[in-house]
């Protein structure tokens, strides 16, 4: 009886060894699991702010203001996007420099006609205070505008701001103030970038002021 039980647990030993083998083989031949790539993250929300400098249209094209502005923006996946910003203005005059004061919000849908140009028509409500210059005794009033920006890629890094055209007026008020502009973008990374335009505005269908700005712009998640 003890022979064939050290027979018995040879055998079972031997099968084990065997087991062992083969499913170290198995392994040894699987397609090893790779780890699927980190996914992008998606930089919905822009930071802008922005210098910019007015001069009177008209002789002698003296500084007429200066300006501040902050913007905040949140792009959705479809095209749309939203943003806010707050604008202080300090208007210089001869009788003692004054402060104006813009917010509006805005609704924007970009179209991408190919690789290269899209067109975002945009339309928004604001209000401003302070020296507003819409009446003569500087009604505060609310308004509303639209806007249509075109945009041209070069490369990856450069961008013409080919136009942005904008319809203004109060609601309250004639208070009509059009304007073109026109600028380049330089893309540093997915993460921030730096502009300049320049633009000509009118106001109740008169020439009005000639503005140049830059602008940065930084994205995040």
């Amino acid at each position: 009886m003890r022979k064939w039980a050290l027979i018995w647990l040879g055998s079972a030993s031997l099968l084990s060894l065997g087991f062992a083998a083969a499913n170290a083989a198995d392994l040894s031949g699987a397609t090893p699991v790779v780890a699927p790539p980190p996914a992008k993250i998606s930089l919905s929300d822009t930071f802008t702010t922005e210098f910019g400098e007015d001069f009177r249209a008209v002789e002698p094209h003296d500084n007429s203001d200066w300006w501040l502005r902050f913007d905040l923006a949140h792009a959705f996946d479809d095209g749309w996007s939203v943003n806010m910003y707050f604008q202080p203005q300090r208007d210089f005059h001869d009788s003692g420099d004054k402060w104006k004061y813009y917010t509006e919000g805005d609704v924007a849908y970009k179209v991408k006609l190919n690789d290269y140009f899209s067109l975002t028509p945009k339309a928004g409500i604001g209000y401003v205070w302070g020296d507003t210059g819409v009446t003569p005794d500087n009604d505060p009033a609310v308004y509303y505008a639209f806007y249509l920006a075109g945009d041209l890629n070069f490369s990856k890094n450069w961008t013409w701001n080919a136009f942005n055209v904008r319809y203004r007026n109060a609601f309250e008020f004639e208070w009509e103030t059009p304007k073109v502009t026109t600028g380049i973008t330089y893309t540093f990374n997915d993460y921030s970038s730096l502009y300049v335009n320049a633009g000509y505005g009118w106001k109740n269908g008169n020439p009005d002021k000639i503005s140049f700005a830059v602008g940065g712009k930084i994205k995040f998640p």
